[in-house]
């Protein structure tokens, strides 16, 4: 009997119904199929995923046992010629320690705080995932939580910086893999050991501090081992927040109430029994830390970096985050532990010198004053974590009289029963005044070449910088940035342009000129105005252009630190008094923006480094400078060359002072504020740019009186205790020395295409007249440089002639007989109209302006509602100073004078 496969399928066929055998063959072919689809959906889905989790493995890095592996290398910083300035001491900022030597309660208040599950889980907690998902899933981001402790190591050591989702499931696998890894070969104990070993001895824990055993010097002045359990709480919730929960600072009480959320973590996860957690929460940690935070700044022979080397590793992080995209804990481990080496801009001989004249402080002024910053904790006697905290400052003759003033503030508060170190610590720091700032950048490539942020011993890292950090107003150096610049440059204006100087009225500004309001020099050239800083002079060119194109300008020059909109008390600085420096700014920026002009316009961002490498010479990141132009070449030559006249004083320059060598060019401009409370000076030579300021940290000091002394602090506001000249010769002697080495260049760049010579009227600022060098004073004839774009448009319309009656010596009338030709200036009924009368009689050369009592008596009446009888008339006639209409020769005289000879005549017989 045939048993083939289709013989049987026929046998079944004749046995039963065939419509009922033809049905249940085809379903048992649509089975068939369904089944053999399903199987191909899913392997295809198999693939589908297969696939997606090899996109998401691409890039994965290949993990080891020594993953977890602490580098710990030293960073190097270099000047530009390649020497070591410093290194960055990683030995200093981490010291590892084994697991076995740390206390368990420090481990336990990790865990408890950070990765509760730490112990049971295999390198990813699946609750903690599926906590954090949704809001991972809503943003796209890897930064809602839910990371494990070997996550983070993961994250720290192995991973980029990245936060996407891709990253994020990269390191599950990899936190996955490594404890996998790390159980076949150790066991799981030990696993997990080494890895919490390696986060407490890796993480940034504030104050420069890496890893839990410099941590705990830093904060208790004891070894890890030796903590206790409150103590242990404290530096565990570091981990979260290090800048947030700082203990050192501890703002609103932040390291307090993270230090209560750790130990409240170690009650419920039956790391601490309830004595022991009431025990703790009484320990008064942050009073201990304190206290020895008070002997460590105490102690001089803690390193200090010099402002150069504290403001570039700011720079440098700042960078790494906001350009590199590295978290700032990254950035701060790749700084202090990476290895790396930064470049900085330093030139090491000039910035020897600086340090060399601001050691010695031979140059600066006589008079030394002492500020107290005085700063006082208090503790609650119930809760030693809670305290009160008061502060005061002042200005004194001594040290001495600081720290008295100090006392008498401190017994206002402190009972003697108090004990300092336990119920209050005080923070007492003196420092001298006035206080001088200086940068020197190379105009040439915006590289800062050295600095000076303060006189005195620098006692900390990171302390205020002076000339990058505070700002102070610079006065009439800004008249340059804030007036000139926009006034040559789009103004149509020219060294030779002329402006009135004589009273005027901005809106409600007054400006006045910096020797008072006693007398007004008249019609004076731009050239004149910026070597005499004349205020009212600045002002009209500003005023011409218009106040925003100028903080345009100004802004365009670099200046980042003045207010465009009005802040909340409504106070903005696009205001006219912007010209004269009324804003505050930046020192660092203030010599970039005279560095623009010193480069022929083109500004180039100031730069503290150039390039950072790794350990292997690798150029990890290169710090290329944005450079714009702002001015015109012809503007900055023009600039230039009327600022040279400060230096050598021709037309009344105000910085003679400031000559180190006559045949150096060097060109420049002095500021002043009001009450003298800052001096600035800003000038260049042809290799380099330099800003000097100096002033008091505060401008005004309180009026706090202290009974023992017998008087008041010193309040510098309108006291004049800063000196007038101290400034320059620190100028001139750090500027002189830094040249000596140097080729003397006598002569600035030739003249950019453009430049050109005319000869203008120095009162109209128009192309000179025929009666221009005939003026009464002398010949007003000026010959000036000037951009042929903007050259006088007209000839003088100053200047007139008129006929003067020899015998009165004034205006010659048609009944004098002897007369002679004279030259008059000319104000036209506009700007009369903007003078008071009061302050018209005080420009210097209103005595030779035509029509005197034309002003007096008729225009100047009607406007100001001045009787003129007061000032320039006295029973009908003119005061002699003035010029007037003959009153010898008149047509009175001259009937009376007819008359008498007719009288007199002998009758005819």
């Amino acid at each position: 009997m045939n048993y083939s496969k289709r013989e049987n399928n026929n046998r079944r066929l004749l046995r039963g119904n065939y419509g009922d055998k033809l049905y249940s063959k085809v379903w048992l072919y649509a089975i068939r199929i369904a089944c053999v689809g399903f199987l191909a959906g899913c392997f295809a889905l198999a693939g589908v995923l297969l696939g997606t989790f090899m996109g998401l493995m691409d890039g994965v890095p290949e993990i080891t046992l020594d993953a977890l592996a602490i580098s710990g290398e030293t960073s190097r910083i270099v000047d530009q010629d390649g020497n070591l300035i410093t290194e960055i001491y990683t030995a200093e900022q981490r010291t590892s320690v084994a697991i076995e030597n740390m206390p368990q309660d420090l481990i336990h208040a990790l865990v408890a705080v950070e990765d509760k599950r730490f112990f049971e889980h295999d390198g990813i907690d699946l609750e903690g995932i599926l906590r954090a998902g949704v809001s991972v899933i809503k943003s796209n981001s890897a930064s809602q939580g839910g990371s494990t402790i070997t996550q983070q190591m993961i994250k720290k050591l192995v991973l980029t910086p990245d936060q996407n989702l891709k990253r994020k499931i990269q390191e599950w696998y990899l936190a996955l893999t490594l404890e996998d890894m790390m159980s076949k070969e150790y066991g799981k104990e030990r696993t997990k050991e080494l890895i919490l070993e390696s986060y407490l001895n890796y993480n940034y824990l504030g104050n420069s501090c890496y890893g839990v055993e410099t941590a705990s010097l830093r904060y208790f002045g004891k070894h890890v081992g030796e903590l206790t359990t409150g103590e242990c709480a404290l530096l565990a919730g570091l981990f979260n927040a290090p800048s947030a929960f700082d203990p050192l600072v501890n703002y609103n009480g932040a390291a307090r109430k993270r230090q209560l959320v750790v130990l409240d973590a170690m009650l419920a996860n039956g790391y601490l029994t309830d004595e022991e957690y009431q025990a703790a929460k009484s320990e008064p940690v942050l009073v201990q830390i304190r206290a020895h935070n008070a002997a460590y700044e105490a102690d001089d022979s803690n390193d200090v970096y010099s402002y150069f080397v504290d403001s570039t590793i700011s720079a440098v992080q700042d960078d790494l985050v906001e350009k590199l995209g590295l978290s700032s804990n990254d950035a701060y481990n790749m700084v202090y532990h990476g290895g790396i080496t930064i470049y900085i801009t330093q030139d090491s001989r000039i910035q020897g010198i600086i340090d060399d004249e601001f050691s010695r402080g031979d140059l600066f002024q006589d008079e030394t004053y002492y500020e107290l910053s005085y700063a006082l904790t208090i503790y609650d006697e119930k809760d030693r974590n809670i305290t009160e905290n008061f502060y005061t400052y002042g200005l004194f003759y001594s040290e001495e009289e600081c720290r008295l003033a100090a006392g008498e503030y401190r017994d206002k508060h402190v009972t003697p029963d108090m004990v300092k170190g336990v119920d209050y610590v005080e923070n007492i720091t003196i420092t001298e005044e006035p206080q001088y700032s200086m940068t020197i950048i190379d105009q040439h490539n915006g590289h800062i070449v050295a600095m000076a942020g303060g006189r005195g011993k620098k006692t900390a890292n990171l302390s205020i910088n002076r000339a990058m950090d505070s700002t102070r107003q610079p006065g009439s150096t800004f008249k340059i940035l804030a007036s000139y610049s926009a006034a040559l440059d789009v103004g149509g204006f020219y060294p030779g342009a002329t402006m009135d100087d004589s009273y005027m009225q901005w809106d409600d500004w007054i400006p006045g000129n910096w020797w008072g309001t006693s007398k007004f020099l008249g019609f004076q050239t731009m050239r004149r105005g910026i070597a005499n800083s004349e205020n009212i002079v600045t002002s009209k060119f500003m005023r011409a252009v218009g106040v925003e194109t100028n903080f345009d300008y100004v802004e365009s020059y670099g200046i980042s630190t003045l207010r465009r909109e009005p802040d909340e008390d409504g106070l903005t600085d696009m205001v006219g008094s912007l010209c004269l420096g009324s804003g505050s700014v930046k020192n660092y920026e203030l010599t970039a923006a005279y560095a623009a002009i010193a480069n022929d316009g083109v500004y180039i961002e100031p730069t503290l480094y150039t390039k950072i490498t790794d350990t292997n010479g690798n150029v990890l990141f290169e710090n290329v400078p944005e450079t714009h132009r702002v001015i015109k070449e012809t503007t900055a030559y023009l600039l230039t060359d009327m600022m040279r006249d400060n230096i050598t004083g021709a037309n009344e320059g105000s910085a003679t002072a400031c000559n180190f060598d006559y045949y150096q060019y060097t060109a420049g401009k002095t500021g002043t504020t009001s009450d003298a409370n800052d001096y600035a000076f800003v000038g260049y030579t042809n290799y380099y740019t330099c800003a000097i300021q100096s002033g008091f940290d505060y401008v005004t000091y309180p009026e706090i009186y202290y009974e023992s002394l017998g008087h008041s602090s010193i309040d510098p506001n309108g006291a004049y205790l800063l000196s007038y000249s101290a400034h320059k010769d620190l100028w001139r002697v750090i500027m002189g020395r830094v040249h000596e080495p140097l080729e003397t260049i006598s002569y600035w760049h030739d003249a950019p295409e453009g430049i050109t010579w005319v000869s203008t009227c120095l009162d109209s600022g128009l192309y000179a007249g025929p009666y221009c060098e005939r003026d009464q004073r002398g010949s007003r004839v000026n010959s000036d440089i000037c951009d042929w774009n903007s050259m006088p448009q007209g000839s003088c319309n100053r200047h007139i002639e008129l006929s003067v009656c020899k015998e009165s010596g004034q205006i010659a009338t048609p009944y004098c007989t002897d007369t002679e030709k004279r030259v008059f200036l000319i104000r036209f009924d506009d700007e009369i109209a903007e003078i008071t009368a009061g302050n018209l009689y005080k420009i210097e050369d209103f005595p030779y302006c035509a029509y005197p009592w034309k002003y007096a008596g008729g225009i100047i009446a009607s406007i100001n509602g001045f009787d003129p009888s007061s000032i320039c008339m006295e029973t009908g006639s003119y005061t002699p100073t003035y010029f007037g209409e003959c009153h010898i020769h008149t047509s009175e005289k001259k009937a009376e004078e007819e008359s008498s000879e007719t009288s007199e005549a002998p009758k005819t017989p």
